[in-house]
């Protein structure tokens, strides 16, 4: 990668997680405002997610970008992780939360023990 590259690319992450941090803030002000919502969007990034689909995860309870990864991974897409726990909690808040694992809420999700 050329240093031309390298600062596009640093550019674009730059423009992506400005526009996702706005977004995280008008959607979810509770990520503690814009400087907070750039860091997690950030985290979001590094993790592979757009925008979009960070936005997707967050609002099917997720707070975490580990955790929607480990969801991800075991097949549960974020519709499927905004449904409830036996708790009531949403799974993936249960998740993000540590009161459930990834495999506890592909079980839950695919109806398996």
């Amino acid at each position: 990668m050329t240093a031309q590259d390298r600062k596009q690319l640093a550019r674009h992450i730059g423009s992506q997680a400005r526009l996702m941090g706005h977004t995280l803030n008008a959607k979810h002000p509770e990520t503690g405002g814009a400087r907070a919502a750039l860091l997690t969007a950030a985290e979001w990034l590094e993790s592979g997610f757009t925008p979009e689909l960070a936005a997707d995860w967050m609002d099917a309870g997720a707070f975490w970008a580990d955790d929607a990864v480990a969801m991800d991974a075991v097949g549960i897409a974020p519709h499927q992780a905004a449904g409830r726990a036996p708790s009531g909690e949403r799974i993936a808040y249960a998740v993000c939360n540590g009161d459930l694992t990834a495999m506890d809420a592909f079980a839950i999700v695919f109806g398996r023990e």
